[in-house]
């Protein structure tokens, strides 16, 4: 949220119901912003421990670049998966 001072930010929820095994589904968490955007370059480095991605030259994040990569991290470790999708000026869509 604090790379989207001005716009929208929507989480969005689902949930897909597995029809071969009972109570077993796949929940989608997805967070969509309309900020700034992120280059396909930047995109490649997401997840990766301590890096800083290059957006916006003006922003100070204050951070460590950590917090996609921990949160692949433990996607995977419940054998869930993390991505991105994104274009510069329109927005990012984070999903896990």
């Amino acid at each position: 949220m604090k790379f989207t001072s001005k716009g929208t930010i929507k989480v969005v929820l689902a949930f897909k119901k597995n029809t071969l095994v009972p109570n077993i589904g796949l929940l989608t968490i997805t967070v969509r912003d309309s900020g700034c955007g992120i280059s396909t370059q930047d995109q490649k480095k997401l997840f990766a421990p301590f890096t800083m991605l290059s957006a916006n030259k003006n922003l100070n994040p204050n951070g460590t670049g950590m917090g996609l990569s921990i949160c692949k991290r433990i996607a995977e470790s419940i054998n869930g998966k993390v991505w991105a999708k994104s274009v510069e000026g329109l927005g990012s869509e984070f999903s896990l």
